[in-house]
């Protein structure tokens, strides 16, 4: 025999099913002692937790939450790795900057999207210090973006996220 589903119970317990639904599991619960079973469960639990005193809340639970959690401080060698990884990062893109200098010729558009963003940047820059800043290479451009963008990721520990395995102390 199928017995019915927990969301059911607790859609029946709520009076949250269509009437068809209902009538339906009235039947059901007419033959099956296990399904009265779990739906009185239910109920006695709905019971006791009604019968419970109101607990007052203090208006921040923050400080007390935050005493019971343990410290963590991260390893010397995360950090270090943390460096690796940058290091590593703006050489592969120094290389990939090179490699991918073709590229701009077969896809003018890239280029052109490239030289904007270029163009953008040098124009906030000019502006705000006043000399004036001379453009560069795009496979350099690309070289910066890239560093940038891997950086970020890295600081904000989107691209290698070992924030999980640090250290109890």
């Amino acid at each position: 025999m199928n017995h019915l589903s927990t969301e059911i119970l607790n859609a029946m317990f709520d009076q949250q099913l269509a009437p068809t639904a209902r009538a339906d599991a009235q039947t059901h619960l007419a033959a099956c002692a296990e399904c009265r079973a779990e739906l009185a469960a239910l109920e006695r639990v709905a019971g006791t937790l009604a019968s419970l005193a109101p607990e007052p809340l203090p208006a921040d639970l923050a400080p007390r939450v935050l005493a019971q959690i343990e410290p963590t401080r991260r390893v010397w060698w995360m950090d270090a790795l943390l460096v690796a990884e940058t290091a590593v990062a703006v050489v592969l893109m120094m290389w990939l900057g090179e490699m991918l200098a073709p590229l701009f010729d077969l896809l003018p558009d890239f280029g052109a999207a490239l030289l904007a963003s270029q163009q953008f940047v040098l124009d906030v820059l000019n502006a705000i210090n006043g000399e004036p800043l001379q453009p560069i290479a795009l496979t350099e451009w690309l070289t910066i973006c890239a560093t940038a963008i891997i950086a970020w990721l890295i600081a904000n520990r989107l691209l290698i996220p070992f924030s999980q395995k640090e250290v109890h102390v």
